[in-house]
């Protein structure tokens, strides 16, 4: 134990009248527990249970916000991925049309005689 340290805490006074804590710091326990007894639970706890609420609300806000983000980031997605799949079926339509008309060109074109016979 320290050297000069009160172990039996007591009520000190100060300019204002006497206090509730004690010479090591500490709250009179007798008077924190009466209190406690005779204060409502929602009285008591009013400005916790609303500092809750309150930030139960700015989550909620935060979460509508990047759910916002989110479904925009998503469309923009979407939207480039529709974008590529119809420059895919371009290039294949392109493709085909390329492929039947070279069958065409070949089925059309009359054989070299003079190098045949």
């Amino acid at each position: 134990m320290a050297v000069g340290v009160n172990p039996f805490p007591t009520r000190t006074t100060c300019k204002y009248g006497p206090t509730n804590m004690c010479q090591t710091g500490h709250k009179n326990r007798p008077l924190v527990i009466s209190k406690l007894m005779w204060m409502p639970f929602d009285e008591r706890f009013d400005d916790i249970l609303k500092n809750i609420d309150y930030h139960i609300f700015i989550i909620h806000q935060e979460f509508q916000v990047v759910k916002y983000e989110y479904e925009a980031i998503e469309r923009a997605n979407a939207s480039e991925e529709r974008r590529i799949a119809l420059e895919h079926r371009r290039l294949e339509e392109q493709d085909m049309l390329n492929q039947t008309i070279t069958r065409i060109e070949t089925w059309l074109q009359p054989p070299d005689f003079k190098t045949s016979f």
